[in-house]
């Protein structure tokens, strides 16, 4: 087997879902009237937030868990940046009460981030149990800061993240780099992202072989909270306001794109990288549909359905996986 099948069998799923987001992306672009018009840059800004969002979801899957409060993090840090903008705005001036909004908004996603890793870790709880009641926590804490769509986003703000810079280049674009650099650097360079891999294959394992499981879980789960707050940064600039509604399908979306990444629901097998394909195919389904005249109510029902046929292949994979052929069964009697 030469080297190049080795490398195709070992990121076999990498490849199919660049594949597909290939053909999707061709045929997104082909649906539209005028791609001049809506161009790279609306593409972009399509995708940016679910790209972002799948990162901390990743994370999660890779620990061998699911987190359900990615969605109302999100939503929560929305809210928050929408409403504190014009007092901080009035008290500071605009920079610096922007600056201050945005760390403000940060240090919601870290507090989201830990309560989430204190009641896995020390509460020795299961983590989808966990952030099925902290996802209604949050989107309640959503809706008292923001009871109505609204606040005050200002202008400059929003669009600086949601245009493009040197007049070519898209700031989304830009965004999804960077944040797939930083991810990429925790993940491949660092302590935290070998014991993430560890912990999700075998955490007794990674026990014995010396890592810190409790702290490398904090580590992850507080990290995933920055990132929901980077994603809830993101969508405030494009959004222009606050919506504690909103947002409902992200956690849904988020781990579709990351297990049609081939990342296993048990842990340890995943890559951010396939993630990000995954999202971009998400996304521009919506637009997709838009372009077919389907009906927006019917939008998170064929999502649905993209989790549950992904999952379907996902189960089907593993049994062909697990169960031995008959030429392995013949080597094993005889």
């Amino acid at each position: 087997m030469s080297k190049l099948q080795r490398t195709f069998r070992k990121q076999r799923e990498v490849v199919l879902v660049y594949f597909l987001m290939i053909i999707v992306l061709g045929l997104f672009i082909y649906l539209q009237n005028d791609f001049t018009k809506f161009g790279i840059t609306s593409l972009c800004n399509q995708c940016v937030t679910l790209v972002v969002v799948s990162f901390p979801q990743t994370i999660a899957i890779l620990l061998g868990g699911i987190d359900m409060s990615i969605g109302p993090t999100v939503i929560l840090c929305n809210c928050v940046l929408a409403m504190s903008f014009e007092p901080l705005i009035n008290l500071a001036g605009e920079p610096l009460g922007i600056a201050l909004a945005i760390l403000l908004t940060l240090a919601v996603g870290t507090i989201c981030g830990l309560i989430n890793g204190a009641a896995i870790v020390y509460g020795r709880l299961q983590p989808i149990i966990v952030t099925i009641a902290t996802a209604s926590i949050y989107s309640g804490v959503a809706l008292y800061v923001c009871p109505l769509p609204g606040g005050t986003v200002p202008r400059a703000f929003s669009k600086f993240l949601s245009g493009r810079l040197f007049e070519y280049i898209p700031t989304a674009f830009i965004i999804i780099l960077l944040f797939s650099l930083v991810v990429w650097r925790i993940f491949r360079n660092s302590r935290l992202g070998h014991a993430i891999y560890a912990i999700g294959g075998n955490e007794y394992s990674a026990f014995l072989s010396g890592i810190n499981v409790e702290r490398s879980k904090m580590k992850a789960y507080i990290f995933c909270g920055i990132l929901a707050a980077c994603a809830g940064i993101i969508m405030t600039s494009q959004t222009s306001s606050g919506d504690a509604t909103g947002g409902a399908s992200y956690a849904v979306n988020s781990i579709t794109a990351v297990v049609m990444g081939g990342a296993l629901l048990s842990g340890g097998q995943g890559t951010y990288i396939a993630s990000v394909a995954g999202s971009v195919i998400l996304s521009l389904l919506v637009g997709i549909l838009t372009f077919l005249q389907v009906s927006s109510y019917y939008t998170t029902a064929i999502q649905g359905l993209m989790l549950l046929l992904v999952l379907t292949i996902y189960a089907v994979s593993r049994i062909r996986r697990v169960t031995p052929t008959k030429q392995e069964e013949v080597t094993d009697n005889g």
